[in-house]
């Protein structure tokens, strides 16, 4: 996949998804977020995400096609002051290249390349 863009984003250490400090985090902050399990040493990517990081994990929190991949973990980037449209590039290029199993729809931006997480390795 060639991208024209590409930026470093800082993500945040994993946390398991129903845990109750991860609420805390601010729902001014616009972001991306993968939701991911481990099972059988290999790392699952569930669902990719971007917006209001804090509101977007709490709904997410209550799915239950996301759930039934448990125990369930979170990560999440605060992305470059930027329009929404750029996210949605980010958003894109994480689902191309993570193939999410729960994502349904792919946004229709072009995707702008990031660094995965260290510990989330293909």
């Amino acid at each position: 996949m060639h991208t024209s863009i590409s930026f470093y984003i800082d993500w945040s250490y994993p946390f398991l998804l129903r845990d109750k400090r991860f609420t805390s985090l601010e729902n001014r902050r616009i972001g991306v977020y993968i939701i991911w399990n481990i099972i059988d040493n290999k790392i699952n990517y569930i669902y990719v995400g971007k917006g209001y990081v804090g509101g977007r994990l709490k709904a997410n929190r209550d799915r239950p096609e996301i759930f039934k991949h448990n125990p369930v973990y979170a990560t999440w980037a605060k992305t470059p002051y930027i329009m929404l449209d750029p996210i949605s590039g980010i958003e894109r290029y994480l689902i191309d290249t993570l193939r999410p199993v729960v994502n349904k729809n792919t946004p229709r931006a072009n995707p702008i390349e990031v660094n995965l997480p260290c510990y989330l390795t293909l």
